[in-house]
């Protein structure tokens, strides 16, 4: 594009890149690894960095290298030494770091607890403040999304996941999205690991709608239907025209 290039961006498409070839889809294998060897050669020594904002940036770097199947745990190691540095979704990413590394690192559970106790309980579940810095795209939707993110694959069985995943659906707007496409995108990719974990996906059951007590709709989902979209219509002059429907 005539641009320079930017190791953050290059993180996240190296992190898409490797989702979609988990998932099946095909991917010029050598344009990933130039995606990796530039992110591993334009890694900044952990000493040079100052601001906690890049140290953030840095937490997902890491990442994108080890979902590619590639590094060494010792450069997530070194920054798990300053991780009080770190917002709450750059201390996900450290886990979930550390973890494709090393399924019983003892860090993975220090990680993990030191993200339940940031969590921030309210009437509408429990949420991630983090620094809110704009440059990261920082907000509590983002920090929330990636924590449910980590915690589903981490630690599917602790009560702050369900609470969290409570946040996240009370805090969606009219349209079922969230404040942006990229909060939309980091719930959605969370709630997907949720509902892998804790078998959603593989669910069997009958369902039943009705609209002012007058069944519409009734089946069952499952197997192969378990996603299929049913719709149902209801002519105008027979809703309510002065109370709620």
């Amino acid at each position: 594009t005539g641009t320079s290039s930017n190791t953050y961006l290059t993180a996240y498409v190296v992190y898409g890149l490797s989702q979609a070839h988990e998932a099946g889809v095909f991917v010029n294998e050598a344009m990933l690894q130039r995606g990796v060897n530039y992110l591993e050669a334009a890694r900044p020594v952990l000493e040079t960095v100052s601001a906690n904002w890049r140290l953030d940036q840095l937490a997902l770097h890491y990442y994108a290298i080890a979902r590619a199947g590639a590094g060494t745990a010792g450069a997530a190691r070194n920054l798990f030494e300053v991780r009080d540095q770190l917002s709450p979704y750059a201390t996900a990413f450290l886990a979930l770091t550390l973890a494709a590394y090393d399924q019983g690192d003892e860090r993975v559970a220090t990680l993990l607890s030191d993200l339940s106790g940031e969590g921030v309980q309210t009437d509408t579940g429990i949420h991630w403040e983090g620094a809110g810095n704009r440059i990261n795209l920082d907000t509590p939707i983002f920090n929330t999304a990636v924590a449910v993110y980590a915690l589903a694959q981490l630690d599917p069985a602790t009560m702050t996941l369900s609470e969290a995943v409570r946040y996240l659906m009370n805090h969606r707007l009219s349209d079922g999205t969230w404040g942006s496409t990229y909060e939309t995108a980091w719930s959605l990719m969370a709630l997907t690991q949720v509902m892998k974990g804790t078998g959603e996906l593989a669910g069997d059951y009958g369902f039943t709608v009705a609209l002012n007590g007058r069944p519409l709709l009734t089946g069952q989902a499952g197997g192969q239907t378990r996603l299929n979209p049913v719709k149902a219509v209801v002519p105008i002059d027979e809703l309510y025209p002065e109370a709620p429907n």
